[in-house]
């Protein structure tokens, strides 16, 4: 793209040329005032312009295959599981829990936290996204998470500790 002229066959507008000649004319007139001979003058307009064209071009080849979006972003997946008879119990205590829980897991780093309920077999799938900077590891010594074991351990698969039983998944596919 040089000046909103599609070169290599992105989209342009007359804008854009507009604009361009007007950086062109402004940069030759700075040039004509510091005395810059007139052929230097073409030639440093020139390789601007050979600039302008090739860098769209460098800069896609080198941007890496994956999105800036993923690139930031870890993403999380578990399942956990209830007990028979608790689906209502959880959610409401869940909801009850959540404003204090949700602090602490935003401190930590994830930004993003869903949990689905597959009814058939209780089990519960949990997705997070997370900062690259996240402490998710330092979570289990946080109060608000013994808080919520302690609160939830008659109702899910526990651990000694009540920490819910978790299995962690392997991202297999992602689409952005």
């Amino acid at each position: 793209m040089l000046g909103g002229v599609a070169i290599t066959g992105g989209k342009g507008n007359i804008f854009g040329v507009v604009i361009s000649i007007f950086i062109i004319g402004f940069l030759k007139f700075g040039m004509g005032l510091i005395n810059v001979p007139g052929k230097v003058m073409n030639i440093i307009i020139g390789l601007l312009l050979i600039l302008a064209i090739m860098l769209p071009q460098l800069l896609k080849r080198l941007k890496p295959k994956n999105s800036f979006r993923s690139r930031l972003m870890k993403r999380a997946a578990f399942k956990m599981k209830l007990k028979v008879g608790y689906e209502g119990e959880y959610k409401k205590r869940h909801d009850k829990i959540w404003p204090e829980l949700k602090e602490e897991l935003s401190r930590a780093g994830i930004y993003d936290y869903s949990i689905f309920l597959d009814k058939k077999t209780l089990t519960l799938f949990a997705v997070q996204k997370l900062k690259d900077n996240n402490t998710v590891g330092e979570l289990p010594s946080k109060e608000i998470m013994k808080k919520w074991w302690n609160y939830m351990k008659d109702i899910m698969e526990t651990n000694t500790d009540n920490s819910p039983v978790i299995t962690s998944l392997e991202e297999v596919f992602h689409m952005d």
